[in-house]
């Protein structure tokens, strides 16, 4: 006669749970949720989704939810999380601190220019594009030039440490640099002035949805080169990609789109 031992049942993980601890495997960042953090409030809305800014004890930092939730807008959202988490550590991109597959959200640093920390009356700015607008409107950058020299060392040193990763981002432009002066926060001891002086401003790159990078080991991000050219924003398109001029591109070509959009 035989005999069956019942094995231990072990329980089964849910769906979601089993999904995040996959995702985790791949972008080695912590999973998190809206519902973790305090103050949370809409700041910006585009056809990609929703950008929120939450608060954690005294931090503050921005969760950018994705619109759609088809499979190949999850993939690349994804792909975009592992890119970012792969650039940790350059003080010109933008940080990520988490990823959630099942509320399709990352969680980002949180920058922006506060107007009030130079004795100027304005709402804070957050992207380059508002900067200047702002800047122009109060009084036709007097005052303020000697902040050009920064923004554009930093986003140069960005876009440099991306092409010697193997990285094109392929949209630059004002509304993807986010700025920053919370550096002034940080060190209390300094007066403000010499850091107005010194260091006015900080620049980050953000937003590598239509980013090509040969990092990532996956079929759509690590081919050699591309035929889709018409990626990114008209006005900051180098000629060939809004022309349809070149039939395939390689990524040193992309890069050099790269170039032309950034000056």
């Amino acid at each position: 006669m035989a005999f069956f031992i019942p094995l231990p049942s072990v329980p089964k993980k849910k769906a979601s749970e089993a999904q995040e601890t996959e995702l985790n495997s791949f972008t080695g960042l912590p999973h998190f949720t809206k519902s973790q953090f305090s103050n949370v409030e809409l700041i910006g809305v585009g056809s990609y989704g929703k950008v929120f800014r939450v608060k954690q004890g005294s931090k503050h930092y921005v969760v950018k939810e994705l619109a759609s939730t088809g499979k190949r807008e999850a993939s690349l959202f994804r792909k975009e999380a592992a890119l970012l988490q792969s650039l940790a550590g350059h003080e010109n991109i933008v940080r990520i601190h988490g990823f959630s597959l099942t509320e399709h959200a990352m969680l980002l640093g949180y920058e922006s220019f506060d107007f009030s920390k130079v004795g100027i009356s304005h709402e804070p700015v957050h992207c380059l594009k508002d900067y200047l607008q702002a800047v122009d409107k109060l009084n036709r950058f007097s005052g303020f030039h000697h902040t050009q020299y920064h923004l554009a060392k930093d986003i140069c040193a960005g876009t440099r440490f991306l092409h010697e990763r193997g990285i094109a981002h392929r949209d630059l432009k004002p509304d993807n640099i986010l700025i920053s002066n919370n550096h002034y926060v940080n060190s209390p001891d300094v007066d403000v002035q010499i850091w107005w002086a010194s260091k006015p401003i900080t620049a980050r790159l953000t937003d590598f949805g239509e980013s090509r990078s040969t990092l990532l080991q996956t079929s759509s991000l690590n081919q050699t080169s591309t035929s889709n050219l018409y990626r990114g924003s008209p006005a900051y398109m180098a000629p060939e990609a809004l022309l349809g001029r070149a039939d395939r591109a390689s990524l040193y070509d992309l890069q050099n789109m790269d170039l032309w959009s950034l000056g």
